[in-house]
């Protein structure tokens, strides 16, 4: 896997795909932690590092991080978003 980047994604779209991932029961969210831990090991991705990140891009909200995962390809990841902010931000990792 390559190196990862954090990067932005449309606040509006990513509410829609986050609605339709809870209606596919594709949500992870850090409290499921058995398969949080092994998304996060699976996948290279760090929560604590997305947390930094989310905190420094986020202004007046707390980040709430999750995973969006219901076989959607372009959609499933690992997020951080804050409402109050109406932002959002996406790990992602090139392919080698």
């Amino acid at each position: 896997m390559g190196r990862p980047r954090i990067i932005d994604v449309d606040y509006y779209s990513f509410k829609k795909q986050l609605q339709r991932a809870i209606d596919a029961g594709g949500r992870l969210e850090p409290t499921d932690k058995q398969e949080w831990r092994a998304f996060m090991n699976e996948n290279k991705s760090s929560d604590v590092t997305m947390r930094a990140w989310a905190r420094q891009k986020f202004a007046y909200g707390a980040p709430v991080m999750v995973v969006l995962k219901y076989d959607n390809e372009e959609w499933d990841g690992f997020y951080a978003f804050s409402d109050a902010d109406e932002a959002v931000l996406k790990w992602v990792r090139d392919p080698d």
